[in-house]
């Protein structure tokens, strides 16, 4: 017996799903385009070797490779693991018209070959806005603003966590760690799930002396003031960090200026994410009541610097968790409150052939004036069609019988309260329905 089955980590999404998600969807875009981002579309394949040049081994793994093609050549190629890769790639072969600096965002289906877990798929969508140009800091502080504003259209209150890899490094060399980076940035990663004295204990393991760990005990202090974490990075630091710590202290005293809408800026001195990746900035953003990071990103170099391009660029961007966005909306009934509204299509109750014939003709106009509508395909019990049209969720029906044909005529039912009206003609129903929708907006 066959057994019908899904892909462990993939999922099918129903009519309203969809319109709940392309709500979601619609809110990120609007503000994409509002701070002057230009949509990309790329190839949902890229060349495996390219993909194994720019990825740690861990993330190789993850990999959807495509075998089993009819074209062998497929074989060297793999499923897009983040849209990043692909947006570099497109830049580094159309180098010469390409306007920087190049802002752009990216709705677009990825793949990873990881295990599945609550909230955590094998396919899914990212939601991306990069900025590929020249460093500016200004462009961190636009990326705040934009996350801000999406989530402030969301109506959830967040908090944007911000660190910064050069200065991580720069304690991991403090600390005597510098060939044992990742180690030290993966136990810093956990601490939110450890206490203090674990993630020091873990540190001290890794090979350095207590007297230096010791200097760091405010970095597990939450209670701590942007003000006194920077001091304390400062006075510990070399004078090659005074420059990143300028633009930590920068971009927290101009966020807080110019007064966030949604959001609370947080200096996280343990936040370490994505170290073989970013090179500077670093951003979570975090949703306190549900303990959940929504979206991440950061400011990049070296993923520049493995395509050969122009060593003066530079790249940051944010990725917008879609699933995690909506499980969280759907939760808070908000995306069942703003979809709502019952479906615009208009349905002909099929009286047979003639009949059928004659609202087939007026669902052409219907059409041509931008109105979705169309016709039961069986002519079966009226109850059993408008039952159908209940189901769908529809507003009203079209009763078109022999009487309504010979006289010209137009008839609806309302399915809410069976009300009926008669029209002389498709201009009049529309005129009406415009003046209703009026009223409707106004109550």
């Amino acid at each position: 017996m066959l057994n019908i089955k899904l892909p462990k980590g993939t999922r099918d999404f129903t009519n309203q799903e969809i319109r709940k998600r392309n709500f979601l969807i619609n809110i990120i875009r609007k503000n994409f385009k509002l701070f002057g981002f230009s949509p990309l579309e790329t190839s949902s394949i890229e060349k495996i070797s390219i993909l194994k040049k720019v990825y740690e081994k861990e993330n190789q793994k993850m990999l959807f490779n495509v075998i089993n093609s009819v074209d062998l050549g497929l074989k060297k190629n793999a499923l897009i693991y983040d849209l990043t890769v692909p947006l570099v790639r497109h830049i580094k072969m159309n180098v010469s018209k390409t306007l920087l600096p190049f802002k752009r965002y990216q709705i677009q289906k990825v793949w990873r070959a990881e295990k599945p877990q609550n909230g955590r798929f094998r396919e899914f969508y990212q939601c991306d806005a990069d900025i590929i140009g020249q460093k500016s800091f200004w462009q961190e502080l636009e990326i705040i603003l934009l996350c801000d504003k999406i989530f402030k259209d969301l109506k959830l209150k967040i908090e944007i966590k911000f660190n910064s890899i050069k200065i991580l490094k720069e304690i991991a060399s403090y600390l005597g760690l510098e060939k044992k980076f990742q180690k030290f940035s993966i136990i810093l990663d956990k601490y939110p799930k450890r206490n203090a004295k674990q993630t020091l204990s873990s540190i001290f393991k890794l090979g350095c002396k207590k007297e230096k760990i010791k200097r760091f005990k405010f970095f597990f202090t939450r209670k701590n003031t942007f003000k006194k974490n920077i001091k304390s990075l400062t006075k510990i630091l070399k004078i090659k960090s005074i420059s990143e710590i300028k633009n930590l202290k920068m971009l927290y005293k101009l966020s807080k200026k110019i007064n966030l809408d949604s959001s609370k800026l947080t200096f996280i001195p343990t936040l370490a994410r994505g170290i073989n990746y970013y090179s500077g900035i670093i951003f979570e953003i975090f949703y306190k009541e549900e303990k959940l990071s929504l979206a991440g990103g950061g400011r990049y170099k070296k993923l520049i610097n493995s395509f050969k391009l122009n060593d003066n660029l530079s790249g940051i961007g944010v990725s917008f968790g879609l699933d995690r966005i909506y499980n969280i909306l759907d939760k808070k009934q908000i995306l069942k409150r703003k979809t709502k509204d019952r479906l615009d299509h208009i349905m002909f109750i099929n009286f047979g052939d003639k009949e059928a014939f004659y609202s087939t003709k007026l669902i052409k106009k219907f059409i041509t004036y931008g109105i979705s509508a169309f016709l039961y395909p069986k002519k079966i019990k009226i109850k059993k069609q408008i039952k159908y049209a209940l189901k769908r969720k529809l507003r009203l029906v079209f009763l078109l019988g022999k009487k309504e044909k010979k006289n010209k005529i137009l008839k609806i039912k309302f399915l809410d309260n069976k009300e009926e009206m008669i029209f002389k003609n498709l201009e009049e129903f529309i005129t009406c329905s415009l003046n209703f929708q009026k009223i409707q907006k106004k109550t």
